[in-house]
């Protein structure tokens, strides 16, 4: 099942995450934004990664950890961490879990 986007009115969008999806996607991509969401299994890593926005990171279940080069931070259920852009890091899944990030 891919991300359902319905238009309710002219001014609001929705969009129906799948919690089953296989590593997940862009459910949202404009000027403002993008957002992503992730559904790691235990033991994935994400590649080495940094962006020219703005990144804060929804760990909605599960536990990861988001490293940069100068800390390690353990994410749990409804934790955020923010991440300033032009900042290397990697996301590691300790267990099961659902992630939404914000590129702002």
């Amino acid at each position: 099942m891919d991300y359902t986007k319905e238009r309710v009115d002219k001014s609001m969008k929705k969009v129906t995450l799948d919690k089953n999806i296989l590593l997940g996607g862009i459910v949202l991509d404009n000027e403002k934004c993008q957002v992503v969401h992730m559904n790691l299994k235990a033991g994935n890593q994400t590649d080495d990664y940094s962006n020219d926005r703005d990144i804060l990171i929804l760990n909605i279940s599960g536990k990861i950890t988001v490293a940069t080069d100068e800390n390690v931070e353990i994410v749990n259920e409804f934790e955020l961490v923010e991440i300033p852009k032009n900042v290397m890091h990697v996301i590691t899944c300790l267990e099961d879990a659902q992630v939404i990030a914000f590129k702002i």
